[in-house]
């Protein structure tokens, strides 16, 4: 199902990565604070003892009735790394068991880099040398999930990785958007095909003894595209994060992601899978890398709600978990 995601810096210099998450259903997701020393289960049959995380993360994830954590979505960690991975069915490949490489799931790929990693350099490594992508079925959709990652951190730079049949890729410097099929590179080429939009009106044309002016003041943004395919989402999130105006601060900046990220929203029942089953946003989420909060919204109720991972006990015993509210909060005036 679709998702969309893009990075955003504000004046006074901070750094967020948004995102959508599109699913038919939330599978009981629930944002989590994840400890410090907390396991991660290498892949497969294994009797290897868990993986200790080094660093605490503010995650949305799903735990199991016995309150284990099943996998994360997206996730910012103590040291201002953030990530979130993407469906891309049809193009992932997972290269299996490898020597010498841990092997995990690809569910718990992004979980693993915000367990062990400070910032983007360290990812691309642990992709390039240290893992192993493991084909593993997920417990909630019994399938081997399709995923590519994207990654950003308080450098400003946003990366994406991309398990593809000819290798792990890795593209740096990227233009901060992220959607899924095709794979980066052809999504990054096909703005080309853009260039033309932008948020000025077309100047009108003399044509003969008739001067030609254009129907609307927002003729400037005619072309861009409206449907909710990947190929379209990249490209208006791409030309949003472009021309939106900068904001001055990370309250602004977190409204001014919000506000793109509700143009990429999909609405529920607008978009079905080949069995019928209606996708919708999940929630929308900003992750403001420089002071480690977390912010979001349900897909029935617009208020923000936030933690702060740094005003928790990061050395924790558990997991800590906050449910949604799900129900419409709305202030009324008489």
């Amino acid at each position: 199902m679709p998702c969309s995601g893009l990075t955003l810096h504000t004046a006074d210099g901070k750094h967020l990565l948004a995102r959508t998450f599109d699913f038919p259903d939330s599978y009981g997701a629930q944002l989590i604070l994840i400890p410090r020393g907390y396991p991660i289960i290498p892949a497969g049959k294994t009797s290897l003892p868990p993986l200790k995380s080094q660093y605490a993360q503010a995650a949305m994830g799903v735990v199991t009735g016995k309150g284990s954590l099943l996998y994360i979505v997206d996730g910012v960690n103590e040291h201002g790394l953030g990530g979130a991975d993407f469906y891309y069915p049809g193009y992932a490949f997972y290269s299996g068991v490898q020597p010498d490489r841990q092997a995990l799931d690809p569910a718990l790929a992004l979980q693993y880099m915000l367990a062990f990693c400070k910032n983007l350099d360290e990812v691309e490594d642990c992709f390039r040398n240290r893992i192993a992508l493991t084909p593993a079925p997920s417990e909630i959709i019994d399938i081997v999930p399709p995923l590519h990652y994207f990654f950003a951190d308080v450098s400003g730079e946003a990366m994406v990785v991309e398990p593809d049949v000819d290798g792990i890729k890795v593209y740096r410097n990227t233009v901060g958007v992220l959607t899924n099929v095709p794979g980066y590179p052809w999504q990054e080429t096909n703005l080309r095909n853009h260039l033309s939009i932008n948020p000025f009106p077309h100047k009108p044309l003399q044509m003969g003894s008739r001067l030609i002016e254009p129907l609307s003041l927002n003729s400037g943004t005619w072309g861009l595209p409206g449907d909710y395919t990947s190929t379209s989402r990249f490209v208006r999130a791409a030309y949003l994060k472009q021309f939106i105006t900068e904001p001055k601060n990370e309250e602004e900046g977190v409204t001014a992601a919000m506000h793109i990220l509700s143009s990429l929203e999909v609405p529920r029942g607008v978009v079905r899978n080949g069995e019928g089953e209606a996708g919708h946003t999940v929630y929308s989420t900003v992750l403001v890398l420089d002071s480690r909060v977390y912010y979001f919204h349900h897909y029935d109720n617009r208020r923000i709600e936030a933690l702060s991972l740094m005003k928790e006990n990061l050395d924790g015993s558990g997991l800590k978990c906050w449910k949604w509210t799900e129900r419409q909060d709305i202030r009324h005036l008489n």
